[in-house]
């Protein structure tokens, strides 16, 4: 996953009126899972002028995208 593809997906389901212009990235955790099926997990929480957005992205060993989803207040 490159940043331009995280990029173009934030575009097409975060809706840049709705959410203002990018600021920051406030948080990010890194996790991992390997009791039943093994992935690895990040999330960030990035700061928009108007709300704050959630991204959670998910994969396997093998580096493949296995989920990406995004919430906002």
């Amino acid at each position: 996953m490159t940043a331009e593809f995280l990029r173009e997906q934030m575009e097409t389901y975060v809706d840049p009126a709705a959410v203002g212009a990018f600021v920051k990235i406030k948080q990010t955790v890194v996790s991992g899972e390997t009791a039943e099926e093994e992935h690895g997990f990040v999330a960030f929480e990035c700061k928009y002028t108007k709300k704050t957005v959630a991204v959670a992205v998910a994969f396997d060993l093998q580096m493949n995208l296995i989920g990406l989803s995004f919430a906002h207040e």
